[in-house]
C-alpha cells in the first residue's frame, strides 16, 4: 500500500509545487497513491487529492486546485478594515470560519460525504482533536465506526481539521455535535497515524499476510526543519533571535528569555522528529521524508498581505529549488511503479 502523508503548516504550498513537478515527470504517480494522510493544512490537501486524483491530467488539475485553495486561504486571512471591524464586534474568527466553509464547499462539494469515497476505494485518514476531552480523532473514508459516520461531509472534516484557535473558533460538527480543533497543536506529523490506520485496515480485511508493515511504503512531506539543525534553509530571519539572545548573556535574563522563546518551537518540533524516527525504524527503506521548507513567519505574512505576489514568488522558489534536483524522486522510482495498474485494495 502506497501512502502519502502531509504535515501541516504554510510550507504545504511549496510541497504541493514539488508534487506537481513529480507528477509531470512521473505521470500517474498520484494515481498509485492508495492512502492519503494529513493534519491541519495537510489534511485539506489529503482530502482534496484523495477525492480528485485520477488520470495524470486530473492529478495535475487536483494539485493546481490544492495550490489555489491555500492562496485563497491567505486572501481570507488578509487583514483589512472590514476584518478588523468584525474582530472589534467579536465576530472576526466566526467570519473567517464562514469563509473557510464556503471555500471548502466550492472545492470539495457541499454534499460530498465519506461514504462516497469509500465506494470509490479512495482512502484517507486525517487528524483532529476533540476540544472537550483533547482526545485524538481520526476521520477516515473506510472502516467506519458507524453508519452515521458514512454521512459525514468532506467539508465537515476539513473544518474540523483546520480549526486553528484563536484564528478560528472550534468547529462544531453538525453530525455529532462535538467541537474539534486543529490537530497540529499536539503533533504536526501524521505519518505514524497513517501507518497505524493502514495496518489496522489490512488486518481487518485479511490482506496483511501476517506482516502488515511489510506491505506499506510511505512518503512523508514535512514542512519544518529538524530541531537539531538550526542553520537549515527555510528557518527565516526571526528563527535565530532566541539563540542570538542565548549567546548574548549566558548567565543573565537574556539567556532565560532566549530559551523561553525557542522552547515552544523545540517542543513542537520534537514531536514531529520523534514520529519521523519511529516511521524510519518501522519501515526502513520503504519510508522516505522530504522537507519542503519556507520561512514560516515571513512567508505567511506575505501570503496574507500580498497573496498574488506570493504566488509568483513561490513559483520562483520552486523553480530555484527543484530545477536540478527533485527531492524524493529517486525513492519514488525505487518504490512506486507508476506503470502498474492501480489497485483499490
Amino acid at each position: 500500500m502506497n501512502i502519502l502523508s502531509f504535515d501541516g503548516g504554510i510550507s504545504i504550498v511549496l510541497a504541493l509545487r514539488l508534487l506537481r513537478r513529480v507528477e509531470l515527470l512521473r505521470p500517474g504517480f498520484l494515481s498509485r497513491v492508495e492512502f492519503f494522510s494529513g493534519i491541519s493544512d495537510g489534511a485539506v490537501a489529503a482530502l482534496l487529492l484523495a477525492a480528485r486524483r485520477g488520470t495524470p491530467a486530473q492529478n495535475l488539475r487536483a494539485l493546481d486546485d490544492c495550490i489555489d485553495v491555500f492562496h485563497e486561504i491567505g486572501a481570507i486571512l488578509r487583514p483589512g478594515p472590514r476584518r478588523l471591524w468584525q474582530y472589534a464586534r467579536g465576530r472576526g474568527s466566526r467570519s473567517i470560519a464562514e469563509a473557510f466553509e464556503q471555500l471548502f464547499e466550492r472545492y470539495l462539494g457541499a454534499q460530498a460525504h465519506l461514504g462516497e469515497l469509500d465506494q470509490q476505494g479512495r482512502k484517507f485518514a486525517v487528524l483532529a482533536y476533540e476540544k472537550s476531552t483533547w482526545r485524538r480523532r481520526v476521520f477516515r473514508s473506510f472502516d467506519f465506526e458507524s453508519e452515521a459516520e458514512r454521512r459525514r461531509t468532506l467539508v465537515d472534516v476539513a473544518l474540523a481539521c483546520t480549526a486553528a484557535i484563536p484564528i478560528l473558533p472550534p468547529h462544531r460538527s453538525p453530525l455529532d455535535g462535538l467541537e474539534y480543533v486543529d490537530g497540529a497543536y499536539v503533533t504536526n506529523n501524521p505519518a505514524l497515524v497513517a501507518v497505524q490506520e493502514a495496518c489496522a485496515h489490512l488486518e481487518r480485511h485479511g490482506t496483511a499476510a501476517g506482516d502488515p508493515l511489510g506491505q506499506l511504503k510511505l512518503l512523508s512531506l514535512g514542512t519544518t526543519v529538524r530541531s537539531a539543525d538550526p542553520t537549515a534553509p527555510g528557518r527565516g530571519r526571526l528563527s535565530g533571535l532566541p539563540r542570538w539572545m542565548d549567546r548574548l548573556d549566558r548567565s543573565g535574563w537574556s539567556m532565560l528569555l532566549g530559551r523561553a522563546l525557542y522552547l515552544p518551537d523545540a517542543l513542537f518540533q520534537g514531536s514531529v522528529d520523534t514520529v519521523d524516527l519511529q516511521c524510519a525504524e518501522l519501515l526502513g527503506a520503504r519510508y522516505h521524508r522530504v522537507r519542503c521548507i519556507i520561512p514560516e513567519v515571513e512567508w505567511l505574512a506575505g501570503l496574507i498581505l500580498a497573496p498574488e505576489r506570493m504566488r509568483s514568488l513561490l513559483d520562483e522558489e520552486a523553480e530555484k529549488r527543484f530545477a536540478t534536483v527533485l527531492p524524493g524522486l529517486d525513492w519514488i522510482d525505487a518504490n512506486v511503479n507508476v506503470n502498474e495498474p492501480h489497485s483499490r485494495a
